[in-house]
């Protein structure tokens, strides 16, 4: 009997929980894969409408809740919760023990996700890099930081690959 891969994805927006959310549904119904989801940011937010709920709806395993987000507008607000999402992210990986970690985006989940698997040395798989944020703000970056510590790239544009190739991706690694 061959042995399940362990997949878990981390979502902190409906935005992207809903761009995923066929892939999830795939996963979940192969029986190849042990999958469930990590929910956390503004998920877990009332301000926000605790869209977690509609997770939770959808019948998704929950491997955790990360309460980490600061709801704010101060900037200040960004950064601490990335700060507080590696250090909830790295126990509940590090007690999970994933083969790999889905996230997408530019968003504070990207960035704490793929930097926290890659000094846990756990796969990740990062889909929408590549893109470019025309306002110049702090996602960009964010984004391209995620794609440089992932593993496995989701693209959703060929002009977004030949981004990732720029960067210095592997081709091979680029789907």
């Amino acid at each position: 009997m061959t042995k399940k891969r362990k997949v878990i994805a981390v979502t902190g927006a409906r935005s992207e929980y809903d761009l995923l959310y066929s892939v999830y549904k795939n996963l979940e119904e192969d029986e190849n894969f042990d999958f469930s989801i990590i929910i956390t940011g503004p998920h877990l937010s009332h301000t926000f409408g605790y869209t977690a709920k509609h997770i939770e709806e959808d019948g998704f395993k929950i491997a955790g809740k990360l309460y980490n987000f600061i709801d704010t507008g101060e900037k200040i607000g960004r950064i601490t919760s990335i700060g507080n999402q590696v250090t909830l992210l790295a126990n509940l990986l590090n007690h999970e023990n994933p083969d790999i970690v889905l996230v997408a985006g530019d968003r504070e989940e990207a960035i704490s996700v793929t930097m926290t698997c890659a000094y846990l040395d756990i796969v990740v798989a990062h889909f929408y890099g590549g893109d470019i944020v025309k306002d110049g703000n702090i996602d960009n970056s964010a984004r391209y930081a995620s794609s440089k510590f992932a593993h496995i790239h989701f693209p959703s544009l060929p002009e977004h690959r030949e981004t990732l190739m720029k960067l210095g991706e592997d081709d091979f690694r680029i789907f």
